[in-house]
């Protein structure tokens, strides 16, 4: 028998502060190159990492910095992978619990039971993008 939504809030809803750390970072998308259907047959989590400057402004220019200082960033980077490091950790725990969060908290899509692309087993397995500028992080909705 599934738990119950209320069970899945009260055993896991105390990791809601490391989620939202993710909730504009993470998506649960199908791969876009060719290539990558042919070998891996299902859709990925895919993360976008923080990133030190945006380097998109100009070419001539010095990059503007995105945090007001490197400790600033340093906070921010190692919150995400402390949020990667604890879903992973959830995940090989308890699969239901994993769902609930990454669906409740992070906000990823992840389908409704009985679709063609709902996943019954969902891996811990992240693919991870530096982008140059994270005001251009894809729509992940």
């Amino acid at each position: 028998m599934a738990p119950s939504s209320l069970a899945l809030k009260r055993r896991w809803d105390f990791l809601k502060p490391w989620c939202q750390v993710l909730q504009r970072r993470i998506s649960y998308v199908w791969p876009l190159r060719e290539e990558e259907v042919w070998v891996i047959q299902r859709r990925r989590l895919e993360v976008y990492l923080p990133t030190r400057h945006d380097v998109t402004e100009s070419f001539w220019e010095a990059p503007q910095s995105l945090y007001c200082n490197d400790q600033d960033f340093q906070s921010c980077f190692q919150k995400v992978r402390e949020a990667l490091a604890i879903l992973a950790a959830v995940a090989h725990v308890d699969q239901v619990g994993w769902r609930y969060l990454l669906a409740e908290h992070c906000d990823v899509d992840l389908g409704i039971e009985g679709q063609e692309v709902f996943e019954e087993d969902l891996s811990a397995e992240f693919v991870l993008y530096f982008l140059q500028d994270e005001k251009n992080i894809p729509s992940l909705s």
